[in-house]
């Protein structure tokens, strides 16, 4: 049996701002899905949590780059937004060791 995602809408309160009345589409959670874990202590800075969401919201299958020096939050900020809106997510961690080789299914 396949559990299906229900759509719903989340407020921008979601991620702590209140009054933007922008909303944003996620799902209604289920914990069949591997949903990452919310941190309730996670600040968004509100550039980069827009970008993101906007790329969520309708990213018409293109992609979204993040760039940053090793720690600076590219991959906390995706778990968070996903997080919150419900999304399903496999991490996959990517290291500068990885080549085309690799993922071209050469190297599995």
């Amino acid at each position: 049996m396949t559990t299906q995602l229900k759509n719903k809408m989340f407020d921008m309160e979601v991620f702590g701002y209140k009054n933007t009345g922008m909303q944003v589409q996620g799902f209604e959670y289920n914990n069949s899905w591997p949903i990452p874990t919310i941190n309730p202590e996670y600040v968004f800075h509100k550039d980069t949590l827009v970008d993101v969401v906007r790329f969520v919201d309708c990213s018409f299958g293109e992609g979204l780059m993040l760039k940053g020096a090793t720690g600076c939050g590219k991959t906390s900020v995706i778990q968070q937004t996903l997080a919150r809106l419900n999304y399903p997510t496999q991490l996959l961690a990517v290291v500068a060791q990885l080549s085309l080789w690799i993922w071209s299914g050469n190297g599995l």
